[in-house]
């Protein structure tokens, strides 16, 4: 899981309500191991919706099942229960009961949720019921946390962008996923920028060449280092590049080879960009890859050296040693 340090300000749909009150209230911790309880929810009779109870609540992302207070379920009345054993503070096993009931938080409805009856004026809201959401505060780590147990899909992703959840964090979306990506070091920034400036010397008005911006793919928000895409710049005034504007994409790899030449092949030749080039800055070689079909490419080619041309550009020359080296 990611860790967000920054609270933030708003989250769309019921979200948007739940962590402004978390925002708003979880600042001064009451409790030794947990938070302010100043969530407020609904619990009912699921025989009788007519017998509800609200009761003040937490997020506790180390609950797997939600806690109510005894109390409080016991005025629903009517409800059956089993037993089962918990483990408590020290390990110490303690027995609890639970019951079945229905849960409504913000607008959303949880019907037949199974809690655990605890003698505390207070509920914890647990797993069963934060994984339906994208953003949560972990009450025990007090740090916010991405708890997605699904795929995260770009509505979401650009949403939590906006909402500053993903501030201070260096992330990119891969296949549903938000990877925290590795941090580049000076060689790798160096030649970042010098092959920015050298494929925009030859390449003149032909093309717009972007250095480490996003490209917008289906379930994908990749940062390649360099992005060459159509013009004109203004395009992508609200929106990044899509496969269609992309001509070819290169990567910059140390740490990162690997992956870039398995993970983000695949990812790239799946999307149909029609190029996409790997550097290996340890030893000096220029991945070429061409022509993507399914999830691969079926063109494979390696330079350490010489002169190279690119599909969409054809007449265009590439000095190696200008992507490549010192030289």
């Amino acid at each position: 899981m990611i860790l967000f340090e920054s609270c933030i300000n708003q989250i769309y749909s019921v979200r948007t309500k739940l962590m402004s009150i978390v925002k708003g209230n979880y600042g001064n911790f009451q409790h030794q191991d947990f938070l302010s309880p100043d969530i407020v929810i609904t619990v009912f009779n699921p025989s009788d919706n007519s017998k509800n109870r609200e009761v003040k609540a937490i997020f506790d992302t180390g609950a797997v099942m939600t806690c109510l207070p005894e109390k409080e379920i016991e005025k629903l009345g009517g409800l059956n229960y089993s037993s089962i054993n918990v483990r408590g503070v020290n390990d110490i096993t303690l027995e609890r009961k639970t019951y079945f009931v229905n849960i409504q938080l913000g607008d959303n409805m949880f019907s037949n949720i199974e809690v655990v009856a605890i003698p505390k004026s207070y509920g914890v809201i647990g797993r069963d019921i934060l994984n339906s959401f994208k953003v949560v505060f972990d009450g025990i780590d007090k740090e916010w946390i991405y708890a997605c147990p699904g795929a995260c899909d770009i509505e979401d992703y650009h949403r939590m962008i906006e909402a500053g959840i993903l501030n201070n964090h260096h992330l990119e979306l891969i296949a549903g996923e938000i990877i925290e990506m590795s941090p580049k070091g000076t060689f790798h920034h160096f030649l970042n920028h010098r092959g920015v400036k050298y494929l925009r010397s030859i390449l003149e008005n032909e093309a717009e060449i972007m250095e480490s911006h996003p490209i917008t793919l289906l379930d994908s928000e990749p940062e390649p280092d360099i992005t060459i895409v159509r013009s004109p710049d203004t395009l992508y005034l609200n929106r990044h590049p899509y496969p269609e504007d992309i001509y070819w994409l290169i990567e910059i790899a140390d740490s990162t080879l690997n992956k870039d030449l398995m993970e983000k092949k695949n990812l790239y030749a799946k999307f149909n960009i029609p190029e996409y080039w790997v550097i290996d800055i340890k030893n000096k070689i220029l991945y070429v890859f061409q022509n993507p079909q399914a999830d691969d490419y079926k063109i494979t080619k390696t330079y350490q050296e010489g002169i190279i041309y690119m599909l969409a550009f054809p007449k265009v020359e590439i000095d190696v040693n200008k992507l490549i080296s010192l030289e």
